[in-house]
């Protein structure tokens, strides 16, 4: 249990399909599929119920009810789950997803991607934080085309004022995780963009990067969205077989 922590919320997206895990994840959500004997999201499950106690909020969709089932199972006594349903998950991506929650929760929250799994000091530096921050990868040399980019508004600057995966690798900062810290304004003006942006069907199959990007070309007064910059802090993104063979390696 953590004495310092300063947000007592925490979402989890795990909605999507997988696909790129191809046979893995046919009749399996990617969040249970197996990294070192255990499944994806137990990894972060396990580590926020040390620091807890916290209200974990999942985002379901495929296969959602698995997931239910497996967190039931679980003896995680600092843990409080809630459960939101995207019934489009077929047709839409994680800002649809995101919404399903953020209609409900209006308050500081830590956002973890369903996909990730991150080391424990790195969770609870989100939790602790007094700030808006986007956690990082900053080791340029290690960006693809596909990776999450970022942007400050200056070199020597740690505030963020572009998130894309169009971003070029040249001029980018580093690579978002998919760990995310936001504070009351940023959360409320994320739910706030969510509900306008969900209106209308042509956002649908926008990420959540999408929406914190209009955030932030809003120029709203908000405190900064600032890169934090885990360092050599283990993380492993899941995609594809790939990522898989590294997580293995990483967290065996």
């Amino acid at each position: 249990m953590s004495q310092n922590l300063k947000i007592q919320d925490v979402v989890i997206l795990a909605a999507g399909k997988g696909t790129r895990l191809k046979n893995i994840t046919e009749n399996l959500p990617k969040a249970l599929v197996p990294v070192a004997n255990k499944p994806i999201v137990l990894h972060v499950l396990e580590f926020l119920n040390q620091l807890g106690p916290l209200r974990v909020h999942f985002a379901l969709g495929f296969c959602g009810e698995a997931i239910r089932d497996f967190c039931a199972k679980q003896n995680l006594e600092n843990l409080s789950f809630h459960f939101y349903e995207n019934d489009l998950y077929d047709q839409t991506n994680n800002a649809y997803s995101l919404h399903q929650i953020t209609k409900d929760l209006n308050r500081a929250f830590v956002l973890i991607d369903g996909d990730l799994i991150l080391d424990k000091a790195t969770l609870e530096q989100a939790l602790c934080s007094e700030q808006s921050q986007l956690f990082c990868d900053t080791r340029v040399d290690r960006l693809d085309e596909e990776a999450m980019k970022v942007l400050c508004d200056s070199p020597d600057s740690q505030s963020i004022t572009k998130i894309s995966k169009k971003l070029s690798i040249a001029g980018s900062q580093g690579e978002y995780i998919g760990l995310l810290s936001l504070q009351a304004d940023w959360a409320t003006a994320l739910a706030k963009q969510l509900h306008t942006d969900m209106q209308n069907k042509d956002y649908w199959n926008d990420y959540y990067e999408d929406a914190l990007q209009r955030i932030l070309d809003s120029e709203q007064s908000l405190s900064p969205l600032q890169l934090t910059c885990i360092g050599e802090s283990a993380w492993c993104e899941i995609d594809d077989q790939d990522d898989l063979d590294r997580a293995h390696l990483l967290f065996k």
